[in-house]
Order: structure tokens, then sequence, then C-alpha cells
């Protein structure tokens, strides 16, 4: 099954534009699912699929031996700030028409989507100078980074936050509702606990590198 996006992809880009402040880009990757718990998940890898105008969930492809199966909706970069760092944003990059039939590549940074009434968030690629989190990897496999752990708080006792910062990998594969009503099984983030949503199976996610397109 061949995944692809209604548009032209330009094979040969001088540049992409990088969210704001992050002036590095490496890649591409393709990001890939581990589990011992589903073996429907186990080695199924991720493509960015439409959830709304301009919006990409991260969606679970099926059957998929290859990466190059996906085509650029399956091939994802890390923006960061330093040229040897491993955490930054974790970007796709949108082709969108320009002028005199070109294509302009955008680059969407990966946010969490929250819903209040569950602690399962969902992950979208979303335009714009939004605040995403920060991911990296650590080997291969891809965590967040959290500044501290509250779980040991006490009242009026100011905690000591000035530790090394979590590197937490919540991962979920979860059916959930996207965008603009999309039900889609989807790459997702338990915040704490068992996943309020009774689908979500705890996965790894990993990188493969893939050849550069020019």
């Amino acid at each position: 099954m061949k995944f692809s996006l209604s548009y032209t992809v330009l094979l040969h880009t001088l540049a992409f534009p990088i969210a704001s402040g992050q002036t590095f880009q490496t890649g591409p990757f393709a990001l890939k699912l581990s589990t011992a718990n589903d073996s429907t998940l186990n080695n199924q890898y991720l493509y960015a699929c439409h959830s709304g105008a301009a919006i990409e969930a991260l969606c679970v492809a099926s059957n998929i031996t290859s990466p190059g199966d996906l085509g650029v909706s399956g091939r994802f970069y890390l923006n960061h700030t330093a040229e040897t760092s491993t955490s930054g944003s974790i970007t796709w990059n949108l082709p969108v028409g320009g002028n005199n039939g070109t294509t302009i590549n955008t680059s969407e940074p990966l946010v969490f989507q929250f819903n209040p009434a569950s602690n399962v968030a969902v992950l979208q690629f979303v335009p714009g100078d939004s605040q995403p989190p920060l991911l990296g990897f650590s080997g291969d496999n891809l965590y967040a980074s959290a500044p501290y752990d509250d779980s040991g708080f006490k009242p009026g006792v100011r905690p000591n936050t000035t530790s090394t910062a979590l590197q937490l990998q919540q991962w979920h594969a979860c059916w959930s509702l996207v965008g603009s009503g999309y039900y889609y099984r989807v790459l997702a983030w338990v915040s704490a606990g068992a996943p309020r949503n009774p689908t979500c199976v705890p996965v790894t996610v990993s990188k493969e590198n893939l050849q550069a397109v020019f």
C-alpha cells in the first residue's frame, strides 16, 4: 500500500523554513514502533495523516515493510538550536504550493493536544510559531523532556527543581479523535497512570535514518 499526499513534493530544496529560534535541522528519519503488547503494532511505522487544515496527526501505518513506501508523509526531522544537540522539536515538512508551480516545504513542529477529560494527549503537526515540547533521542528512542517531577512536592516547602531534566517515554498507540473529528489509530502521550482511553497500547518510538532527498 502506497501512502502519499495530494500535492507534488519538490525534490530539491535549498532550505527549509525552521521554527523561530531553531537554526539547525537533522534528518530525515522514519519513526517506528515496537511493543510486546500488540503484534499488529510491532515494527509498524508512523506517518503524517490529515487531521485539519495544514494539520496532521501521527498515524500508525499498517502492513508497511519499508518506510520508503510512505513517501514524504513518513519523513521527519529534528529542529534544534545547537549543531550537536540531540533534542529540540520533531518536525514534518509540509509541502505548500508556491509561485510558478514550485513547492515550498514548511517545517511544522509536533505538539501535544490535551483533552481536559483525559490523561491522553494526541500528537499533531501544526503550522505557526507554537510552543512545541522539547523532544529528543536517547540512542534511537524518542523521549519527551520534563523539567521536574512534582510527585514529591510538599505544602509550603519549595522543591529543588535544579536537577537534570527527566527523559520520559510514555508513548502509546491509541484510537482517538483528532483534529476536525477524524478517528485514527495515532501516536499519543499518557501524562500519568493508566490511560483513560481503553484502546491505548504502550509503545517505544525509535528513529530509523533515511537517505536525504536532493
